[in-house]
């Protein structure tokens, strides 16, 4: 017995209500069950059954169906929130819970959480991503272009005297991104451990370029610069060599 009522059987509806005949007759003669037809009838209104009228509701309320996305657990929830907001992107919390052996959603319904989470506070998860962008894009979409600059040299190729810290003029440059896409610039020289921090309105190539050079320009002796995504070559420091990525270990 097909349950579906389709437009046919709604025009039989509409004939046989005119003449007065009662919903379980007409579930009897369309074979269909009597709930089935009282549903129906219920889409106009009391005493006024319309099957064109019908039918177009059926289409909107159809139209607006979508499949029921997967929904974390409050723990979930909580967990996936806690582990954005300290850097893990959404690929390293599925592998970790797969790890421990824990059911876990895909990547892609991460991702979906934390742009729509939370739906009315300025604080967006997706501003603790690594790109933290505003909208999500497709996962086979445009790929990004990783080689930007000809020149620059892998962080495997650093010279001995870099990685002993004994030298002078040495540094390492990353930004740590904050809520409404601030951000913060550090440049860190590698011998004396001192860091210079410069706010940045926008995590932007161009503020980024500016805060480096401003900071790299106040010192005689530049030898190494680390970038942990480098974008940009710094005009007037051409004699530096520019690392890329750095690997960060998390305690």
């Amino acid at each position: 017995m097909n349950k579906q009522i389709t437009a046919a059987d709604r025009k039989v509806v509409e004939t046989l209500l005119s003449e007065n005949y009662k919903p379980s007759f007409i579930a009897k003669t369309l074979r269909k069950h009597k709930s089935t037809i009282c549903r129906e009838i219920n889409r106009c209104p009391v005493g006024h059954y319309n099957a064109d009228l019908a039918d177009l509701s059926y289409r909107a309320n159809r139209s607006r169906c979508k499949a029921q996305r997967k929904v974390f657990t409050y723990k979930q929830a909580d967990f996936v929130i806690a582990q954005i907001k300290i850097g893990w992107s959404p690929e390293q919390i599925v592998g970790w819970l797969r790890k421990k052996g824990f059911k876990t959603p895909c990547v892609e319904t991460i991702y979906r959480f934390v742009y729509e989470y939370p739906p009315n506070k300025e604080e967006k998860l997706y501003q603790y991503l690594r790109r933290g962008k505003k909208k999500r894009t497709k996962q086979h979409g445009r790929k990004t272009h990783t080689e930007k600059i000809a020149n620059k040299v892998s962080i495997h190729q650093r010279p001995i005297n870099v990685l002993s810290r004994k030298e002078f003029g040495h540094f390492e440059g990353d930004s740590v991104i904050y809520p409404h896409k601030k951000a913060i610039n550090t440049l860190n020289e590698l011998k004396t451990g001192y860091v210079r921090f410069t706010l940045l309105n926008r995590k932007t190539a161009t503020e980024t370029k500016e805060a480096q050079i401003k900071v790299l320009q106040q010192y005689h002796k530049v030898k190494t610069l680390t970038l942990e995504r480098p974008s940009w070559f710094p005009p007037g420091l051409i004699g530096i060599l520019i690392y890329s990525p750095i690997h960060y270990c998390k305690s």
